[in-house]
Order: structure tokens, then sequence, then C-alpha cells
């Protein structure tokens, strides 16, 4: 799914990730819970550019957090359907597991250890999630 989200007022706090490269790494007994690098952590206050997410890069996993009111346009394609579902996660601290007795996190090499890295794992949707559908009803776009 390719994402295009255009803050129009207000602030927030942004943070998104991508699935760690490489094969799927999941953490001991958590199989609902996958390595994730963090693409962008930041603060945005109206006007600002748009973000554009892409379905394996550019954060796509992607957290909004308001500091202020504020209103964010989402336009997704393709669009949620009854047979494509939105999905949740909860971030975890790298540390939150211990993959071996040692406590190390098997990630491919030292430049992968750099980067900024997480786990997410999948969960319910919040309570506290607050999220409008408005259906396009434009010209159809090709």
């Amino acid at each position: 799914m390719t994402v295009l989200s255009k803050l129009l007022l207000g602030s927030l706090h942004v943070k998104s990730y991508d699935w760690a490269a490489g094969p799927p790494v999941a953490a001991n007994d958590h199989p609902l819970t996958r390595l994730a690098t963090v693409v962008l952590d930041a603060d945005l206050s109206a006007p600002c550019d748009a973000l554009v997410l892409y379905p394996d890069s550019g954060g796509n996993m992607h957290r909004f957090a308001a500091a202020t009111p504020c209103a964010v346009v989402d336009v997704l394609g393709p669009p949620y359907s009854k047979d494509r579902d939105c999905t949740y996660y909860q971030e975890l601290p790298l540390s939150h597991h211990d993959p071996d007795e040692t406590g190390d996190v098997h990630v491919k090499d030292e430049q992968q250890k750099k980067n900024r890295l997480g786990w997410l794992k999948e969960m319910e949707k919040p309570m506290d999630l607050e999220m409008y559908e408005v259906p396009y009803r434009g010209p159809p776009i090709l």
C-alpha cells in the first residue's frame, strides 16, 4: 500500500518504520513480533511537506500523536477493504526481548546494530484511536 499523508493544521509527532533488512526476525516466543528499523521520528507543524510511504520503504508502518489539535489527510492506494485490513502494532524497545541467554539480539552486521531498531508487536486496534473515513467522490483515478 502507498500512503500520502498531509498535515493540514496543528502539530504532531510522527514515528515510522520499515521491516528490518534481511529475512524476518521474530522475537522468541512472540511470533507476532518482528524487528523493524525507525525511518522517521520527528515533530511536524503545518504547513509542511507531505509524507510519502511506500509498501516496502519510507516508513509504511507509522504512528501519529497529536501535539495540538490537528488534522491529517491520508490517501491510501489501494484502500483498505473487507479483505485488506489495517494492522496495528505496539512498539517495544529493542532490549525488551532477549533472544538468547547472553541478551544479544541477532542482527546481520554492525551497521544494522547502529540503525535504530525496535520490535513491533501486532495488537488489536487501540481503544483511544480516532480515525474518520471519508469516501472519495471525485472523478475516477486510474
